[in-house]
């Protein structure tokens, strides 16, 4: 049912990334910067613990436009989240520009598409070792995330 909650099976195909080691802020949460051919960098930060996801349920969460993984962050830490946040780790993607004290991005920069950024979110599940994530997306976020179901429906 493509209006239900839909998961993401990681691909079998081979990216080529790169990342820098990750960063934790003040709320534990790690932050990645992952490299990709068509995207650029992805910022992703990590809440919850990764090495238990065979046990626990993984979300990857997308923003709505103009706003960024803080706003995911904070809901997820809401105390009506806390039962679920105990069980889950959450994979939250900052769109390029997007990013907490971001500056504008560059005239000449190529926004990538919507189809694109939804294809590269593979590539960021790789690079973490994720196999299978439930997408949560706001607002244009949902569209990335749908786009990425079907783009790599298994």
């Amino acid at each position: 049912n493509p209006q239900a909650a839909f998961v993401v099976y990681c691909s079998l195909f081979h990216f080529e990334v790169s990342a820098k080691m990750p960063d934790t802020d003040e709320k534990g949460v790690q932050k990645y910067v992952v490299s990709t051919d068509r995207s650029g960098d992805i910022h992703v930060h990590v809440q919850g613990d990764l090495t238990q996801q065979d046990k626990r349920c993984v979300f990857l969460t997308v923003h709505d436009l103009g706003t960024n993984h803080s706003s995911l962050v904070d809901f997820v830490s809401t105390p009506a989240m806390s039962e679920i946040k105990e069980r889950s780790c959450f994979i939250h993607v900052d769109v390029p520009g997007h990013e907490e004290s971001s500056p504008d991005l560059p005239d000449s920069y190529q926004f990538p598409s919507l189809q694109t950024l939804g294809e590269d979110l593979i590539t960021v599940l790789d690079f973490l070792h994720v196999r299978y994530a439930v997408g949560l997306g706001e607002g244009a976020g949902a569209n990335v995330l749908a786009r990425c179901g079907l783009a790599h429906p298994r």
